[in-house]
């Protein structure tokens, strides 16, 4: 049962279906929604979650206009979702990511992904997710990256994770490897910010 109140599960949906516009519109409205499901329901976890990833998407993308205020609003949703998803690995992925790359806790931030991994080793979320961290912390990660990939390749948000392969290859020195990645990820959303990045660099080297 993912919440006790209907009302906050359809503000949670609708709130996904804006976020995965890509957009900041989409976002900014997929936030707005997500705090009303949170205050319909102040337990709902998975709201705390993809509202921490919101955050993720206004720091990628450049829309977040103050950095430490929106840090310390992403420590709050990410210490109150880490408290009520023990076992949502889903949820405990977005906690990780947002508090490595929002709040900037990435040690913190291995501890949430591997135990969402544990919980659930089959998604591929949490694969991704610690490919990152991996690659924040100048570790290997092509083979969480690639696991990833391999458990869902036909997923809708896989051209995220071919964008993460690019960023493996880059920092390898693989460019031409680097660069078909980039291509692969620009394939699934021509727009995406950190595929972009990449693919100018990979190219350029």
């Amino acid at each position: 049962k993912p919440s006790n109140s209907r009302d906050a599960y359809e503000c949670y949906v609708r709130a996904r279906s804006c976020v995965y516009q890509w957009t900041k519109e989409g976002v900014d409205e997929g936030f707005r929604m997500l705090q009303a499901a949170i205050a319909l329901d102040p337990d709902f976890a998975p709201a705390y979650g993809m509202a921490a990833y919101c955050l993720v998407q206004r720091k990628s993308n450049g829309w977040c206009t103050d950095p430490d205020n929106e840090a310390a609003i992403g420590a709050r949703l990410v210490g109150r979702a880490a408290v009520l998803a023990r076992e949502d690995s889903a949820t405990l992925s977005r906690v990780a990511h947002a508090l490595a790359y929002v709040v900037g806790d990435v040690d913190g931030a291995m501890g949430f992904i591997e135990r969402a991994r544990k919980l659930n080793p089959n998604l591929p979320s949490t694969w991704y997710v610690s490919g990152w961290l991996k690659l924040w912390l100048g570790q290997p990660a092509m083979d969480h990256l690639t696991t990833a990939l391999r458990l869902a390749p036909f997923h809708p948000l896989s051209f995220k994770t071919h964008g993460a392969i690019t960023y493996a290859h880059l920092i390898a020195g693989r460019y031409d490897q680097a660069s078909l990645s980039a291509a692969n990820a620009l394939r699934g959303r021509p727009s995406y910010l950190t595929a972009l990045r990449a693919a100018a660099a990979s190219n350029a080297l």
